[in-house]
Parts: C-alpha cells; sequence; structure tokens
C-alpha cells in the first residue's frame, strides 16, 4: 500500500507539472506584460520533462510498468523527424554559408516537447487520470479564455459584423483556438454518453469551438458534431487510403508553395479574379516580403528569423506546410508528414482528425501551439490502446 501511494504521488507532481506547464503558455501570452512568464512555461515544461522520465525509469526499476506496449517506435518516428530536420538544417547552412540559428533549436523542440510528453503521459497515466487532466484543461482555458474577451472592446455594433466571409467575430480568440477544438474531439470520442460530467464537457467544447470562431477550425469543429451521432468512429480505414492522404498534403504542399510566388499568385488573379492574398489573410504576403529580401533558407526556422527582421513583431509564416517545405525541400516535408500520420490508429475518427489537423497546417499554424499537440499525441495513443487493446489500466 505504502509503495502504491509512493507511485501515485510521483503521477501526481508529473500531471501537476503537466497540466501548469500548458495553463502557463496561455497565461503568458494573455498577460505579455509579465514577461518571465513566457520564461517560465519552459522551465515548467522542462521539469515535466524530467519528472516524466524519472517516474519511468522507476516504474521499469520497480517492475510497475509493462515495456512491452509503450509506443517507443511512435517516439523514435517522432525523434527521427528532428535528426532528419536537423541533418537537413546543417546542409543548408553550408550549402547557402549562412549560421546555425537558435531559433531552430527553439522550433525543433515544439516538436520534441509533444512527442515525448504524450510519451510519459501515456506510459504513466491511464485514461480515466488522462480524462481529468483534459477535463482540468478545458475548464481552465475557458476561465483564460473569458478573461483574454475582458481585454477587448465587445460591442453589439461589433456582434452584429459578425462574418464567417470575412472571418471576423469579437469572440474569436487565436489563443484557445486549438485547445478548444482538441479538447471537443477529446470528449467525442472518449467521453461516457451516460456520466453527465462528461456530457457537460462535450457540448461545452463544442461551444467553445463555435466561439473562438477559426473558420477552418469552426468548419471542423461542426462536421465531427455531424458525424459523431452516427456511431461510426471505429470504421477501420484502409492503410492504403492514409498513404494516398499523406501522399496527397505533400504534393498540394509543393504545388501549394509554387502557387504562393508573386507572379503565379498575379496570373492566379488575372485569369480567374482570385485574391490570394484576401484568401489567405495576409498570408501570402508574408511569403511575398520574404522571397522579395532574397531569402535563403539556413534550415529549420530561419524562415521565422527572417519573417521577424522584415515585419516585426510578425515572427512566423503561419502556414506550417509550406514554412518546412521552403526551409527543408521536399526530403523535410516528406519526413514530417511521414512521421505525424504514423501516429494515429487506422479508425475513421483519428484519420479525421489527423486529416483537419494538417488542413490546419496547410492553409494556418499550430506547431507552435505545442502543449496543444501533447493533449492530441496522447489522445491517437489512448484509441491505440483501446483499439489494440495492448495495455490495461494502471
Amino acid at each position: 500500500m505504502e509503495e502504491k501511494l509512493k507511485i501515485n504521488d510521483r503521477k501526481l507532481v508529473f500531471s501537476l507539472l503537466l497540466y501548469l506547464s500548458i495553463i502557463c503558455t496561455f497565461v503568458s501570452k494573455i498577460f505579455v506584460q509579465i514577461s518571465f512568464l513566457d520564461n517560465i512555461k519552459y522551465v515548467l515544461f522542462l521539469f515535466t520533462i524530467l519528472i516524466g522520465v524519472y517516474n519511468l525509469i522507476k516504474n521499469y526499476q520497480e517492475g510497475t510498468i509493462n515495456y512491452q506496449y509503450v509506443y517507443i517506435k511512435e517516439l523514435m518516428e517522432g525523434l527521427i523527424i528532428i535528426a532528419v530536420f536537423l541533418l537537413l538544417t546543417l546542409y543548408y547552412c553550408i550549402i547557402n554559408k549562412e549560421n546555425f540559428q537558435t531559433r531552430t533549436i527553439i522550433e525543433l523542440s515544439y516538436i520534441f516537447i509533444p512527442f515525448i510528453c504524450s510519451f510519459c503521459m501515456i506510459n504513466l497515466l491511464n485514461q480515466k487520470e488522462i480524462v481529468v487532466i483534459v477535463k482540468l484543461l478545458l475548464f481552465s482555458s475557458l476561465i483564460l479564455y473569458i478573461v483574454e474577451l475582458f481585454q477587448f472592446d465587445i460591442t453589439l455594433d461589433k456582434i452584429k459584423e459578425i462574418s464567417f466571409i470575412e472571418s471576423y467575430s469579437p469572440f474569436e480568440s487565436h489563443l484557445f483556438a486549438d485547445i478548444s477544438l482538441v479538447c471537443f474531439c477529446f470528449f467525442s470520442y472518449f467521453r461516457n454518453k451516460k456520466d453527465r460530467v462528461d456530457t457537460i464537457c462535450y457540448y461545452l467544447s463544442f461551444i467553445f469551438s463555435l466561439f473562438v470562431f477559426k473558420r477552418i477550425l469552426l468548419i471542423f469543429t461542426v462536421v465531427i458534431f455531424i458525424l459523431d451521432k452516427f456511431s461510426i468512429w471505429d470504421k477501420k480505414i484502409n492503410k492504403k487510403v492514409i498513404f494516398v492522404i499523406g501522399v496527397g498534403f505533400v504534393i498540394f504542399t509543393m504545388g501549394y508553395t509554387w502557387l504562393l510566388d508573386e507572379n503565379h499568385t498575379i496570373a492566379l488573379y488575372n485569369l480567374l479574379g482570385i485574391n490570394l492574398d484576401k484568401l489567405t489573410m495576409g498570408r501570402q504576403w508574408f511569403f511575398r516580403v520574404l522571397q522579395q529580401s532574397g531569402f535563403q533558407s539556413a534550415g529549420y526556422g530561419s524562415s521565422s528569423t527572417a519573417i521577424y527582421a522584415l515585419i516585426h513583431p510578425i515572427s512566423y509564416l503561419e502556414m506550417d506546410l509550406v514554412k518546412i517545405n521552403i526551409e527543408l525541400g521536399c526530403i523535410g516535408l516528406i519526413t514530417f508528414v511521414w512521421g505525424y500520420w504514423k501516429q494515429i490508429y487506422n479508425n475513421l475518427f483519428s484519420v479525421v482528425v489527423m486529416f483537419f489537423m494538417f488542413v490546419n497546417l496547410f492553409f494556418s499554424h499550430s506547431l507552435t501551439t505545442f502543449h496543444v499537440w501533447i493533449i492530441t499525441l496522447t489522445m491517437f495513443y489512448l484509441i491505440k490502446r483501446k483499439e489494440q487493446e495492448i495495455l490495461p489500466d494502471m
């Protein structure tokens, strides 16, 4: 009994640190005037990782975890992405005679943190414990979202101007868009329909996702809500279909990057009357400024450094897949698509969620919201655990 309490204490410390790390990410963006908060979140994530890895080692030594199924393969796939990105960065630094940038390490950490934290979560916590964490994150982020809204001057006239076409709403929030959606996805699959709190979380996260008013994610929310009524989430999807989807994202990203070229954008407007700059909410302009500056890749993260120098305070291209393509070429893009699509189980729910996550990566960005990817990857691993029945509740 004493040993069991000791293990639970360690799990509690890890869970608490993880929760505080994610919440601190939101708080640091709301209260930007408190500059040290942005550094604290990284310190908290560092301690979360150290405690998580320490717990895994101790559990292994104590024989309290089944190491036959701990998703090491998935973790290794994430590390392969990082290794390839690092090697390609060194390659582009050499051929373009550029210096290695600290931004590379920062952006690689956006990939590393979700993979290592989700690896620790799925091995240290059972489903019920993970559900509790997601519930706490949902309610906490909702409270912080309301706090954020108080910083804006929301009037009746502004509410009347809400437009899906123009992508405008006074309630819009870049900060809470991803977390609201991922919470809704989580409770769409894992809620106990007979549990009142689970049902409240499901509908609350649905409303939350609608209120933050990001067009792509809003469409996704409605699609998930409709499909959830048909009880088809566990339908198996042929792995060849998943392969084709992955190849499609690579091809479309390369084509889209070509289309973003200023000359091709002008030709598109003259031919079809499509204003790509307006359609992409100004992101094509970011790309054009970068292109006109004579940008040469210095590897992963180098476009962020260049954009910040050109159009401060903007510091990100805001099209993740395009960004990877122009920084690392097709090898980096293929590696990234392969590594992330390998994380899912081939059921309909996982495929639909990952598809829309990649649509968001295509037109917008979410790699910087690495804290949300922790919950996303953990959700995928929980589905694998459930479908493959490989790991009992601990």
